[in-house]
């Protein structure tokens, strides 16, 4: 289970899906479309939280701006201690 982890955790953060894939080596399409599902998710999620917090500079700097801005933020501040 700890290989599915952090799997799953270098798929969402790092685009690194060849750990994960092997796992799943069956329906390969299928579990592909399945993890990019989940790391949309993850992205999505917590971008609306930065944007909650920081509406205005959502404003000021436009959308498209911040939300990749939320992405490259969220890719260098992680969690220490990712609970999956």
């Amino acid at each position: 289970m700890h290989n599915l982890k952090k799997a799953f955790k270098n798929s969402s953060l790092f685009n690194d899906d060849t750990k994960l894939l092997n796992i799943f080596s069956e329906n390969h399409k299928k579990i592909e479309a399945y993890v990019n599902i989940y790391k949309n998710n993850f992205y999505e999620n917590l971008t609306n939280t930065l944007t909650i917090v920081y509406p205005t500079v959502k404003k000021l700097i436009g959308e498209n701006y911040f939300e990749n801005l939320c992405k490259l933020y969220i890719k260098n501040n992680l969690p220490k201690k990712i609970i999956w």
